[in-house]
């Protein structure tokens, strides 16, 4: 099970006053930050309202979240229920937070509707982890234009 480790945050005192300011805690009420950072890696796990979402892929229509990741601090936390390796966050880097993707668990191999928010236009990193995702003719809405994965690449419909 992948952990979250904030003390690369919390070890860093502007980090860690940057972090208490985000998270709308007082100085004097230091104890009120700590049950607001989980432990154990899983999806809703990160309920930071304060927090950008750098991403996130749910099944459409239902909106379940599959993945996420956090952006906090400058730093970058995965959020999910499958986490490739045990180490969650916070990374100092994108493309170690996107490797925490693992690989489709589907029973079936039929396409799917999936919708993915993220800031602004995803970046081409952003989107070939995403792409590892998902399969060949699933049809992903990215904030709110739709596509379909052919060849491994994001279509526009």
């Amino acid at each position: 099970m992948a952990k979250y480790h904030w003390g690369r945050i919390t070890d860093d005192p502007d980090l860690y006053r940057e972090l208490m300011v985000t998270l709308y805690v007082e100085d004097e009420d230091e104890d009120a930050l700590w049950p607001q950072l989980p432990d154990v890696c899983s999806e809703g796990a990160l309920p930071f309202m304060h927090a950008s979402c750098v991403i996130s892929l749910k099944h459409a229509p239902s909106y379940m979240g599959i993945w996420g990741i956090i952006g906090l601090c400058g730093k970058y936390l995965y959020e999910g229920d499958a986490c490739n390796g045990d180490d969650a966050g916070p990374f100092d880097d994108l493309a170690d937070a996107l490797n925490c993707i693992s690989r489709p668990t589907r029973v079936s191999q039929e396409p799917a509707d999936f919708e993915v928010m993220a800031e602004g236009e995803p970046s081409a990193q952003i989107l070939e982890a995403l792409a590892k995702h998902l399969i060949e003719g699933d049809r992903v809405r990215i904030n709110t234009e739709p596509h379909i994965l052919t060849q491994g690449k994001f279509v526009k419909v």
